[in-house]
């Protein structure tokens, strides 16, 4: 995200690693595993939607401007996604911190 913020010279402030934040969440063990996780995947186990993610858009030519409407409803659908998303998981209780060191 960094090296698109530069490229476009915009300034991201609060910006939330949805993978990460997830991962705090208290869900079923098995389905924790979210650190490496892509939206289409954050999607499908915590909304249990899929988010389609056809090959043809996602490798397409983003640089070529103006974006095809295909290309701004993907984006559109990725950013809804992901404030879905969030607000989703900050409804959900977060793991209790326990300190291994105290008994």
């Amino acid at each position: 995200m960094r090296t698109m913020c530069l490229c476009a010279q915009v300034e991201v402030a609060g910006a939330v690693n949805l993978a990460v934040f997830a991962s705090k969440k208290h869900f079923p063990k098995h389905l924790r595993a979210f650190a490496d996780s892509s939206l289409a995947q954050l999607c499908g186990v915590v909304l249990r939607r899929r988010l389609p993610k056809p090959l043809h858009l996602r490798v397409g030519n983003w640089e070529a401007l103006p974006l095809s409407p295909e290309q701004r409803a993907y984006a559109a659908l990725d950013a809804f996604a992901g404030w879905l998303l969030f607000h989703f998981l900050r409804s959900c209780p977060s793991i209790p911190y326990r300190n291994i060191n105290e008994s």
